[in-house]
């Protein structure tokens, strides 16, 4: 969200050394040096960005503020109705940034829309990241499943 509302979170000058620090970060897996010159607010967003566990509640809530309107243009809520495709939802189990209840109302709101999604939470993945370690053959079996049906409908 910090990444995607620069434009809203930070002073001008200030957006092109976040930028390329918190793409560093997220390509990396571990914060690059703070960028030099950061004001305090840029500062915030900096630590907020780059630090695993709490942050401050306020710089949170401003960063949701300044991320709404693009979270409500991307909330699929009240759009599903007229969805034809066939949706596949795959999730990690214990994914630290949205939780698998995400997935799992998606599934129960195409439900009521009278579609039909396929849904796998497994540990297999961490957010958007293969896991390093198996964790059993049923959580393999489940995504070997899922990809074969999924394989199958496309037509591949």
């Amino acid at each position: 969200m910090i990444l995607n509302n620069l434009d809203g979170l930070a002073a001008e000058p200030e957006h092109e050394p976040l930028r390329r620090g918190l793409e560093a970060f997220l390509r990396d897996g571990a914060p690059p040096p703070r960028p030099a010159g950061l004001s305090e607010g840029g500062s915030r967003l900096w630590e907020a960005a780059t630090t695993v566990g709490p942050v401050d509640p306020t710089l949170v809530e401003e960063i949701l503020a300044a991320s709404r309107p693009d979270l409500a243009r991307l909330a699929p809520a009240g759009r599903l109705a007229g969805l034809r495709a066939r949706v596949f939802l795959l999730h990690a189990t214990g994914d630290p940034l949205i939780p698998p209840s995400e997935s799992e109302a998606l599934a129960r709101d195409l439900a009521g829309a009278g579609r039909v999604a396929d849904l796998v939470v497994t540990p297999l993945f961490e957010h958007v990241s293969l896991r390093g370690e198996s964790r059993g053959a049923g959580g393999t079996f489940s995504l070997v499943r899922f990809t074969a049906r999924f394989l199958r409908r496309a037509g591949l």
